[in-house]
């Protein structure tokens, strides 16, 4: 009886296991990346809550209900100051970029969240 308890509390251990890495799952696979294109303007959230990257429309991708050339980067991003400078600095010289955005989550009015700015010369 004392094999059965223990097979079963590690089979249960096993299946918490599994349960708890599921959505971790589930989101990485739902990473993608746009298409090489420009930021055509940047705007901030009205409450300081991140910023919206636009993008040349035909060039992004969707998983939010906003149009496919709309991203958000929420403030508490742990890249986020960085990103920010990255869009700044491609918006204002024009270079090309390919945001990495993960489809499954949606920030900021329901822009498609941004993970990662590629910048291009």
């Amino acid at each position: 009886m004392n094999r059965f308890i223990i097979t079963s509390k590690l089979w249960g251990a096993v299946l918490v296991i599994i349960l708890a890495f599921m959505p971790i799952a589930s989101s990485m696979a739902a990473l993608t990346a746009t298409a090489l294109t420009q930021i055509t303007h940047v705007e901030n959230g009205w409450h300081g809550e991140g910023f919206a990257i636009h993008i040349i429309p035909g060039t992004g991708v969707t998983g939010c209900p906003v149009p496919e050339y709309e991203f958000g980067i929420a403030k508490s991003h742990p890249a986020y100051k960085d990103m920010l400078g990255l869009a700044m600095m491609a918006y204002a010289s024009g270079s090309k970029v390919q945001l990495i955005v993960d489809t499954g989550v949606c920030v900021l009015g329901n822009r498609t969240n941004v993970i990662s700015i590629r910048l291009y010369k």
